[in-house]
């Protein structure tokens, strides 16, 4: 079921986040510190999900996870760079495939990181996330 949005207080950064992530665990941590860091977040369990948040929301940011059900994070990844106001949309791949062939193939579709769990910890995470948003945000400002 799709998780409401998290309310943005004057507090917290201005930054939407959407995290795709369907192991429970790992989406309450990321959901919790994000939070913590001053990030709405949305969090969707399951590629068809995904998309219908991205309709919903419009976030700044997608932390997206290749291994789920219904519609695996490659076939997001498709449809997101074929939707005009959403292609440029950042994305950071959360992912445990950490396959060459699985890294390329992400790139070539216009990822901005890929990062495979089980080598980052939380805290690299979240620096990931605020270096896509400075880097989508500079490049805003120079178009």
């Amino acid at each position: 079921m799709a998780d409401e949005i998290t309310p943005v207080s004057a507090e917290q950064k201005t930054a939407l986040l959407l995290v795709a992530e369907d192991d429970q665990f790992y989406a309450n941590l990321y959901r919790t510190k994000l939070e913590k860091e001053g990030f709405g977040v949305v969090v969707a369990s399951n590629g068809t999900e995904t998309l219908e948040l991205l309709k919903k929301h419009r976030p700044n940011l997608i932390i997206l996870d290749l291994v789920m059900p219904e519609m695996d994070g490659f076939e997001v990844l498709k449809k997101l760079k074929e939707e005009s106001d959403l292609k440029d949309v950042p994305v950071i791949i959360l992912s445990n495939l950490g396959q060459e062939e699985d890294i390329e193939r992400a790139k070539e579709l216009g990822v901005f990181k890929y990062i495979i769990k089980s080598n980052v910890s939380i805290h690299q995470m979240v620096e990931s996330v605020e270096e896509a948003l400075k880097s989508a945000a500079e490049r805003v400002v120079r178009s």
